[in-house]
């Protein structure tokens, strides 16, 4: 339908001129555009600094692993939240589980270009007890692998999708605080909508603004995060 995709060629600058987007630089040349949508996700602040932004953006390293029950257990055919022990469980695989800690509890501030990428002994070691205190015929079951990510946390939990104020052409969708892998499918098709249209047919987006924060208008459901 038109695109050009351009691999393996990193953006390293905004071009704005006189409050309005101009382009992007990267190191094969400038690209020219009125249109740029920030979804950057960990490096998304980075990109908003580029255009003189400090998004309230904060990065968190979450962390999960996969254990292998014991041959004569039984297995994990559903998805759990269990929110007494805060511990999230679904099965992966034949006969393996995944599973992690919920929230509340403190974020890990970490740098997205040098974070630990593999689950700390101190977590595997927690969620395990936190595993065999829930479901004891688990007790034995061994752990083959373990992994980190990063949450990029919006003030509210929500994510911020539309324009910026501050600069014309400049589009959000950052601060997905980990629920944006789900959504971001009706995210892109929203903003879609904002950009081409100038509003959204599909649902009314305009509570998740990017400057709901500047506006004393953040969301208020407990949809994630420490709510305490």
């Amino acid at each position: 339908m038109g695109a050009v995709v351009h691999t393996q060629t990193p953006a390293t600058g905004l071009i704005i001129r006189n409050g309005r987007m101009c382009g992007v630089s990267t190191p094969e040349g400038n690209i020219s555009t009125p249109i740029v949508i920030n979804t950057a996700g960990p490096w998304a602040y980075q990109v908003g600094l580029w255009a003189g932004l400090e998004l309230p953006l904060t990065i968190s390293r979450e962390q999960d692993i996969v254990i292998e029950p014991p041959e004569d257990s039984p297995t994990l055919d559903l998805v759990v939240s269990n929110m007494v022990d805060r511990t999230y469980f679904r099965p992966i695989g034949e006969r393996s589980i995944l599973a992690g800690v919920g929230h509340p509890k403190e974020n890990e501030p970490a740098d997205p270009n040098n974070y630990n990428r593999e689950a700390s002994k101190e977590f595997i070691s927690d969620i395990v007890s936190r595993i065999e205190h829930r479901f004891p015929s688990l007790r034995g079951s061994k752990v083959t692998s373990s992994w980190a990510g990063l949450y990029t946390i919006a003030p509210d939990w929500n994510t911020m999708v539309g324009p910026t104020p501050e600069i014309e052409g400049l589009f959000l969708g950052v601060g997905g605080s980990g629920h944006s892998f789900k959504l971001g499918p009706a995210i892109g098709m929203c903003l879609a909508d904002l950009i081409l249209q100038g509003s959204s047919s599909r649902i009314d987006i305009s509570p998740l603004s990017p400057d709901r924060f500047s506006k004393g208008v953040p969301l208020r459901s407990t949809y994630g995060g420490n709510r305490g």
